[in-house]
């Protein structure tokens, strides 16, 4: 069957389509998925970087490929607008990988830096595939930790007197909020208007749940610590992202508190599994002593010079 390839359409059904596909793909890949229900909403709403403040970088930054019947079978995307890059394939199109693949270098191998991606340890093909095209592995990036949330409902999540569990459904407070993920993630004390607006829009994603929106504040009703669930109904897992802790407060063990109470959470919802992925060499440490079932490896490939 012929396919035919585009550029993602902001007007169309194109998102919906790449979210349902994620959560196909994810219903038979299990523990080995690539990317997570939140990751790739997050791709959309998630406003980090300025280049996404233009409407243009998605269109820019995901190459779709559809069937004779308009159904998404793969997809490229770029997460930053940067060298690195992703690749998508429905399972009953393993051969699109390569050709995919192919329109990545000769379309986006102009933009700074040298062209990788990223694999998970299982996919040998891709593995073959890359190597044949003169990608090479720089050893493991991430490391995603598989999680029974059942196993955290006997585990004490008690603070230290003064501090209290909230979420943004019981207190809604997105400049505490704010100040604090921002102090954690780029060591920034001022709060500027974009700020906030960018904060505001990714609460506009349709997956987001304030209930599952964590944090950790202290006599003064300062945040201290947080971190955020997104949840896949579909699979019936979890993905718990942006974890982080105000700078004054960390090595007191709050993180470690607050993800296990968010577990706790969703096992009382009936989400069976969460996910958590470390990068950072102090993270894959911390989420490896919260009693994960199952770990799976990420590796970076990246094309020779």
């Amino acid at each position: 069957m012929r396919l035919i390839n585009r550029s993602f359409n902001n007007e169309s059904s194109n998102f919906k389509k790449m979210i349902q596909f994620i959560i196909e793909e994810n219903s038979y890949k299990k523990d080995c998925f690539s990317w997570s229900l939140g990751r790739i909403v997050d791709w959309k709403y998630g406003l980090w970087s300025e280049k996404k403040y233009i409407p243009s970088f998605f269109s820019q930054n995901a190459q779709l490929w559809f069937d004779y019947n308009e159904n998404l079978v793969g997809f490229a995307i770029s997460e930053n607008g940067d060298n690195m890059f992703y690749i998508f394939t429905n399972n009953k199109y393993p051969f699109l990988y390569e050709e995919i693949l192919n329109w990545v270098k000769i379309n986006w191998n102009n933009r700074q830096g040298l062209l990788y991606t990223e694999i998970v340890e299982n996919e040998e093909y891709k593995m073959r595939v890359l190597e044949k095209n003169n990608f090479y592995s720089k050893g493991v990036c991430e490391v995603t930790r598989a999680f029974n949330c059942s196993n955290a409902l006997s585990k004490n999540t008690e603070l230290p007197q003064g501090f209290c569990y909230s979420n943004m459904k019981e207190k809604f407070d997105p400049m505490g909020q704010a100040k604090m993920r921002l102090n954690a993630f780029r060591n920034q004390n001022i709060i500027n208007k974009i700020d906030i607006l960018v904060f505001d829009y990714v609460r506009e994603s349709p997956i987001y749940n304030p209930e599952f929106d964590f944090y950790i504040m202290n006599q003064n009703g300062e945040h201290v610590c947080g971190c955020e669930a997104f949840i896949d109904y579909n699979n019936c897992t979890a993905e718990i992202e942006r974890v982080c802790t105000h700078s004054q407060y960390r090595k007191n063990g709050f993180a470690k508190k607050i993800l296990i109470k968010c577990m706790q959470e969703l096992a009382k919802h009936g989400i069976e599994k969460a996910y958590i992925t470390g990068m950072s060499k102090i993270a894959i440490n911390l989420y490896g002593k919260l009693g994960h079932e199952n770990e799976v490896k990420r590796f970076y490939y990246e094309l020779s010079k």
